[in-house]
C-alpha cells in the first residue's frame, strides 16, 4: 500500500494485520491487531501497523483516526528506536496530519538509520513534495529511491510525478511508462499516464483507462469523472465548431439579402460542409485513439454516464440537420442551421448537467501524494484542474 513492510519481523498475528492493511481492509487489520495485542502484549510492529491502518479505517472518523495514528507511529518509534521502519511509517502519518516539518524530520532520521532504504529516501521526497521550495531536493530524493531499487514501481511513480509537477512533462511520461512495465496493472500508474494523455487531448485513449478501470472499480467517483471528461470533450469541440460555424451560415445568409442575386445554396451549405468535416474529423481521431475497443467504450459509457446517450442523440440530431441542410436551397438550409444552433443549446445544458452528476472528489487513498497526484486526473477544462 505506501511501500512500507511495517509487519515484518513479527509474529504471525501482526503480519496477517499488515497482510489485511496493505489489501485495503483496515477494519479487518485492526480487529487482527486487537487479538494480537491481547495474547501478545504491544510490539513496535503491531503499532507501526495499527498508525497505518487508523490512517483508512472506515469506521473511525479521520479527526479521531489522525491524532490516533501518529500516537502509535510514536510509540512505535519509542519501542523501537533503532529500527528505520518506525520513523518511516512516523513520516507518512505525519504528513497525512499535516505536519510537514516534522514528517521530514522523521523521514529523514529513516534514512540515516538505514541509507540503503528505497523506502526511507522515498519517504523524505513524499514529505518534501509538499513544499515547491524544496521540489528539487525532493526530485533528488525520489532519483535516489529509483537508484536504490529500479525495480520498484512505486519509486518510478513517485519520481514521475514529481517530475509532472515541475512540468517536465515528457521525463515523468518515461518514469511512469517504466513503473508500467514493472507493474501493468498499477491502479496510480494507469490514472497518471491516461491522465497525460487526457492532458495532451488523446481522449480517445485516456476514456478506453479510464473505462477499465472504473470497471474493476465502479464506486471510485475520480475515475468516474475522468471518464465523463474524457468522452464529452470530444463532443463540447464537435457542438463549439457547430456554434462558430452555424452563426457564420445565418450572417452570411443575411448579407446576401442585400445582393441582386440573393443568397445561393452555398451561402448555408458551405458552413454546413465544414460542420460535418469537422465532425467526421473529431469523431475519428477519437475512434483511432480508443481503437478496437471504441464499441466497448461506447456501450461502458452508456452505463456509466448517465445522460451520455441523450448529449449523443442531440450531437447525432444536429449533424442530421448539417446533412440535410446540404440538399436544400438557402431558405431551408438556414432553417438547418438555426435547428444546429438550438441542438448546441440543448446540448450545452446536457453538457453542464453530467459535469455537475459528476463532481470532481478525490480517492480516499493511503496517503496525500496519491490524492495529489489523482487530482492531476480530474481533466483539463470544465471547472478541472490540471496538477
Amino acid at each position: 500500500m505506501t511501500g512500507v513492510d511495517a509487519g515484518r519481523g513479527t509474529g504471525s498475528s501482526v503480519e496477517r494485520a499488515a497482510a489485511l492493511v496493505d489489501a485495503g481492509r483496515p477494519d479487518d487489520g485492526l480487529s487482527e491487531l486487537a487479538a494480537a495485542e491481547r495474547e501478545h502484549g504491544e510490539t513496535a510492529a503491531g503499532h507501526r501497523v495499527r498508525a497505518l491502518a487508523l490512517l483508512t479505517a472506515d469506521r473511525i472518523p479521520q479527526q479521531v483516526g489522525l491524532p490516533a495514528a501518529v500516537r502509535a507511529a510514536r510509540r512505535a518509534v519509542e519501542l523501537a528506536p533503532g529500527d528505520p521502519a518506525g520513523p518511516l511509517v512516523l513520516s507518512i502519518v505525519l504528513r497525512q496530519a499535516g505536519d510537514r516539518q516534522e514528517a521530514v524530520v522523521a523521514a529523514r532520521r529513516a534514512v540515516a538509520a538505514d541509507p540503503g532504504s528505497w523506502q526511507a529516501h522515498l519517504a523524505v521526497a513524499d514529505a518534501l513534495s509538499t513544499d515547491g521550495r524544496s521540489s528539487r531536493e525532493a526530485r533528488r530524493a525520489a532519483a535516489e529511491a529509483v537508484r536504490l531499487a529500479p525495480t520498484e514501481p512505486l519509486a518510478h511513480r513517485r519520481l514521475g510525478d514529481l517530475l509532472q509537477a515541475a512540468g517536465r512533462s515528457r521525463a515523468a511520461r518515461a518514469s511512469w511508462h517504466r513503473a508500467l512495465g514493472l507493474s501493468p496493472e498499477d491502479r496510480d500508474t494507469r490514472l497518471n499516464v491516461a491522465a497525460d494523455r487526457l492532458r495532451r487531448g488523446h481522449d480517445g485513449a485516456a476514456a478506453v483507462v479510464f473505462a477499465g478501470l472504473l470497471a474493476t472499480d465502479p464506486g471510485n467517483a475520480l475515475v468516474r469523472r475522468n471518464l465523463v471528461v474524457s468522452l464529452v470533450d470530444p463532443v463540447n469541440r464537435i457542438r463549439s465548431a457547430h456554434v462558430t460555424l452555424a452563426a457564420l451560415a445565418v450572417l452570411l445568409f443575411i448579407g446576401a439579402l442585400d445582393r441582386p442575386a440573393g443568397p445561393s445554396r452555398w451561402t448555408t451549405g458551405f458552413p454546413a460542409a465544414l460542420e460535418l468535416a469537422l465532425t467526421a474529423a473529431f469523431v475519428l481521431r477519437f475512434a483511432l485513439g480508443a481503437g478496437s475497443r471504441i464499441r466497448w467504450l461506447l456501450a461502458s459509457a452508456g452505463r456509466a454516464v448517465p445522460g451520455w446517450n441523450g448529449l449523443v442523440a442531440v450531437l447525432a440530431a444536429s449533424v442530421l440537420a448539417a446533412v440535410v441542410g446540404l440538399c436544400l436551397p438557402p431558405v431551408g438550409g438556414l432553417v438547418c442551421q438555426c435547428l444546429v444552433l438550438v441542438g448546441a443549446a440543448v446540448g450545452t445544458v446536457l453538457h453542464v448537467r453530467v459535469l455537475r452528476a459528476h463532481p470532481r472528489r478525490r480517492v480516499h487513498d493511503e496517503d496525500d501524494e496519491d490524492d495529489e497526484d489523482a487530482s492531476v486526473l480530474d481533466g483539463r477544462r470544465e471547472g478541472t484542474t490540471t496538477g
